[in-house]
């Protein structure tokens, strides 16, 4: 089973809503109305993947290329 997720809250998209359960949206030069469950959400869009060892040997080498840090100043 999904997990529809929303990256823009339902309760600010509301707001946007002439009746409270759609609003309109353009995409693709097409203007259509659509449910606010359905917008600006995708399946299991907070999930955290696990990182594979090239983004993780990546990550380290561009830790190590950074100048020290100092508190000072802050």
């Amino acid at each position: 089973m999904s997990k529809n997720q929303h990256y823009v809250s339902q309760f600010y998209l509301r707001a946007w809503s002439n009746d409270g359960n759609k609003i309109f949206t353009a995409h693709d030069d097409k203007v259509e109305q659509k449910s606010i469950r359905s917008v600006a959400s995708s399946d299991y869009f907070y999930k955290i993947e696990g990182m594979n060892n090239k983004t993780r040997d990546f990550l380290l080498e561009q830790i190590r290329t950074l100048p020290p840090f100092h508190m000072k100043g802050w």
